[in-house]
């Protein structure tokens, strides 16, 4: 039993969504928007009724759940749909543009949420939802939401009325596509009032802006809940802080919340969900990521490590926590959290965690319960007669992050027994940061690879905001990597921070001048070789990064390290074949040159060495090199500065095709007097330099030499059994020559 598992039918959701836009919502709009819709157009009626589903199965559910101690909240039952919105639409043309409106009505609902498919928004397209008079209104929906599943899920929205409505250019009406597959009938009130928060927590839970939040401002702008993709799990989670002091998005949660939903490319984040001021609850818009990537999660520590699909602003205010993996207690510290899917509470602890393995608690007279995973922390919530003072926390809160002392997480949510009941046991068990590090060993299984990608050891890190981080800085794609002697040209660093302070270093003194102040070093040669540009980048968060650009000068080639200025191939390839050649590239050049040279006497057969074909893969050439009779060097020629550079070859010694060994075994008759017949075995030498041509038959040609060598007849032919004539030479010993495909075969003829 997961008992900080809130379920709630956010909205059916297809489970191969891949949302790639961001959507804010606003659930306290003050326009009242009337039957002429947020375009203000001339609208026929049009409301397609929802009928309300049996719900007797789901009341049933409850009971059954609440009997168990679960914290499991159902709030809504699925309908299935088939809802064409083009055709339904009531449509009106303005000028060039035109625009449809569409009601969909659920007697007594208390929420209803949609899924479409077949989802695509021409350009230019503004689409708006919005609950009954505007009271709820997601801000404008365009193009960018378009994904390549072609699905949708919406937000919830108060009451039993929800309206659609959009606008586009006329000619882009009919590329336009929506169908409602799905609606979440609600049939639990989540929304009491305007002025309500997401859920109604227990009383003795505090919003993260009352007082009991001073200090933890930083904290708060890092966690978030999460919605699960079909829209039944919500849980909380927290954007975590690396090593490398970039802004990549990672986001922990409970593992558990990934077994009930292992679909996270359709899980939504949302942040910053808390009310404006402590009392009363005010619902707050918040900031919703749509979609993530997991990286990695462990049962035995309950936990799971998302990466979100888009990375937040600069200027959205997000935070990355800081976190610690020692074993060491914490004394005191806080939970923040969305229990019951309220806006965001804050649990404060004063008394030290305890380190417990597979800590369980009892309910209803007995039955043992224990939270998921084996590692766990134990935190003890405050009480005062029986009743816990400084909060708990409820379904909903799984996930969230335990902050020590130092606001660095050391845990998240497994499970527990706390709830603001009177007398209610009031601990909670997490999962602990310190076993999550190393978990089951892999990088699929552990947190380190993610959140330490450089292995620095460090055992904490600090909270961020993600203004002071450097993710976006880099080298410019501008920048020079080879410096010509007599010129003088510039290495840059492209999106640095605001308020940074930025100096670089040269090494080797390759150049002039050897250090500076500034984005951009600009420099002269100073002869050829090689130098470093190191870039130091300090921002005004204090936070420390170096880049770092290898600048070869003159005419110094500088190839990749552990190129080893290596070919890879076939060395012994068969001939006449093409063979393909994988040749390092120098870091920087000016241009190359593939070559294929032959070594000493090529036959003058239609086969050559020749390179046909070459490509950059990986600062690698992939030559296609064709291969001919005799040994050739392969290699590359590498020009710097309008000059060759450098040459580098490598010996290639080819092989015959074994499928052109053919002979001319039968000379008969031997001895002989008045004519010699010879007859080709094998097969039909269609062969070139030991290569099969498939084209035309080649010649072969005889000769005879007496046993002084001298050449007494010949004749050239391509059929394969030919006869020459030897009645006109004295009797004696003879040799005879075959020649074909450049060899020689030699055959003893004896003349009666």
């Amino acid at each position: 039993m997961y008992k900080k598992l809130f379920l709630m039918l956010l909205t059916v959701a297809s489970t191969t969504s891949v949302l790639t836009a961001q959507v804010k919502m606003n659930y306290n709009n003050s326009e009242k928007i009337s039957l002429e819709g947020k375009f203000k157009a001339k609208y026929e009626t049009k409301a397609v009724e929802i009928m309300p589903p049996d719900l007797n199965s789901a009341i049933e559910r409850d009971k059954r759940e609440a009997l168990t101690g679960s914290k499991v909240l159902y709030i809504a039952e699925p309908i299935t749909t088939n809802i064409d919105v083009v055709k339904s639409c009531s449509w009106v043309v303005d000028g060039n543009n035109v625009s449809g409106k569409l009601t969909l009505k659920a007697k007594d609902a208390k929420s209803l949420s949609i899924n479409f498919s077949d989802f695509y928004l021409p350009n230019e397209t503004e689409m708006y939802i919005y609950s009954k008079d505007g009271e709820m209104i997601s801000e404008i929906i365009t193009k960018l939401e378009n994904n390549k599943n072609k699905s949708w899920a919406s937000p919830i929205y108060k009451g039993e009325e929800l309206n659609i409505e959009i606008k586009l250019p006329i000619e882009n009406k009919e590329k336009l596509n929506l169908v409602v597959t799905n609606i979440a009938y609600g049939y639990k009130h989540i929304f009491i009032s305007k002025v309500g928060g997401f859920g109604t927590s227990g009383r003795c839970n505090f919003n993260v802006l009352c007082p009991e939040g001073n200090g933890w401002e930083g904290a708060r702008n890092s966690v978030a809940y999460i919605a699960s993709s079909n829209g039944v799990a919500l849980c909380s989670g927290v954007m975590l802080m690396n090593t490398s002091f970039t802004s990549t998005p990672y986001v922990l949660t409970a593992n558990h919340c990934f077994v009930y939903d292992n679909n996270v490319t359709g899980w939504r984040v949302q942040f910053q969900a808390w009310s404006a001021i402590c009392t009363p609850s005010q619902n707050s818009d918040g900031i919703i990521f749509n979609g993530t990537t997991l990286k990695a999660n462990w049962n035995d520590s309950d936990f799971c490590l998302v990466q979100l699909n888009q990375t937040p602003t600069p200027s959205s205010g997000i935070t990355y926590a800081g976190w610690s993996r020692s074993t060491t207690s914490a004394t005191s510290g806080a939970s923040l959290h969305h229990p019951s899917g309220d806006v965001m509470k804050i649990s404060r602890y004063f008394t030290p965690l305890q380190r417990l393995d597979n800590v369980g608690w009892f309910i209803n007279g007995g039955q043992n319960v224990f939270a998921p995973g084996i590692f766990h922390w134990r935190v003890q919530w405050p009480t005062v007669n029986g009743s816990a003072t400084s909060g708990v926390t409820e379904g909903g809160s799984s996930g969230s992050p335990l902050f020590d002392q130092n606001g660095r997480v050391v845990g998240q949510l497994a499970g527990g027994p706390s709830s603001c009941d009177i007398n209610a046991i009031t601990q909670d068990h997490y999962g602990r940061f310190d076993n999550s590090w190393t978990g089951g060993g892999t990088p699929s299984t552990r947190l380190s690879d993610w959140l330490d990608p450089s292995n620095s050891g460090a055992i904490t890190t600090n909270t961020t905001g993600i203004a002071c981080l450097t993710n976006n800085t880099r080298i410019s794609r501008f920048s020079a990597s080879h410096l010509c002697t007599g010129t003088t040209q510039s290495v840059s660093l492209a999106d640095v921070p605001i308020g940074a302070t930025v100096t670089w270093q040269a090494s080797n003194g390759a150049v002039s001048p050897s250090s500076g102040v500034g984005a951009v070093a600009t420099l002269t040669p100073t002869g050829s070789g090689f130098t470093t540009i190191t870039f130091t980048v300090i921002s005004n968060c204090g936070i420390t990064r170096t880049f770092t650009r290898r600048v070869t000068t003159g005419l110094h080639l500088d190839f990749p390290p552990g190129s080893n200025i290596a070919l890879s191939g076939n060395f012994s390839p068969i001939i006449g074949t093409t063979q393909l050649y994988t040749i390092p590239l120098p870091d920087s050049y000016d241009s190359y040159s593939c070559v294929a040279t032959p070594i000493g006497f090529q036959p003058p057969y239609p086969y050559q060495w020749q390179v046909q074909t070459r490509n950059i893969n990986n600062g690698q050439i992939v030559a296609g090199v064709q291969v001919g009779t005799g040994i050739a060097n392969v290699g590359i020629e590498v020009y710097r500065c309008g000059v060759l550079a450098g040459n580098f070859t490598w010996q290639i010694m080819p092989v015959k095709d074994p499928n052109c060994d053919y002979g001319f075994k039968i000379v008969y008759p031997n001895p002989t007097r008045e004519k010699l017949t010879i007859e080709r075995t094998g097969p039909t030498p269609r062969c070139v330099a030991g290569f099969r041509t498939n084209n035309e038959v080649l010649p072969y040609e005889v000769k005879i030499y007496d046993s002084y060598g001298t050449l007494k007849g010949s004749q050239t032919t391509k059929i394969d059994i030919t006869t020459l004539n030897v009645a006109n030479l004295p009797s004696g010993l003879y040799v005879l020559h075959i020649i074909h495909n450049g060899e020689i075969e030699q055959k003893r003829i004896l003349l009666e």
